[in-house]
């Protein structure tokens, strides 16, 4: 599988690919303009998990080109997510990384095993995680090697 983020700015972005051990397969700065962005892009459409896209002022029209050009596209709130805290002056290239890594957030149940898998070495016997999940209605609790 695939991940994408793109950093997204007033006149430019910078579009990561990343693989499932957070590779960096294609990074580039493109400017604003949607065919130069899917054209990155298209190589990896089928493989693609997601593209993550900064919800900036400005978000709209690549979200509705992407979405149109057959991507799943997932918008992220950067000043709202934990993890993202003090990378946003690393560098434009960290930030897109940043966002691709996002892109593996779970749309279906079917892929809570690849989720375990890619995130095994984080859990502790004391870390409690909580997933939204797209595609199930009521709230439930999972046992994962012994610990739900």
């Amino acid at each position: 599988m695939k991940y994408s983020g793109i950093d997204l700015h007033s006149n430019n972005s910078v579009v990561t690919v990343t693989d499932d051990n957070d590779r960096v397969l294609a990074e580039k700065r493109l400017p604003n303009d949607l065919a130069k962005i899917v054209g990155f892009l298209l190589p990896w459409r089928e493989e693609l998990v997601g593209v993550v896209v900064e919800s900036t002022y400005n978000w709209y029209w690549l979200v509705d080109g992407l979405q149109a050009a057959g991507f799943l596209v997932k918008l992220a709130n950067t000043g709202a997510i934990r993890k993202y805290d003090g990378l946003k002056h690393s560098g434009d290239e960290a930030d897109a990384r940043q966002l691709a890594h996002l892109a593996g957030t779970i749309d279906e149940l079917d892929h809570l095993q690849i989720v375990l898998d890619k995130y095994a070495g984080y859990f502790t016997p004391d870390t409690r995680v909580v997933l939204y999940v797209v595609n199930i209605g009521e709230p439930m609790q999972v046992e994962v090697e012994g610990v739900n």
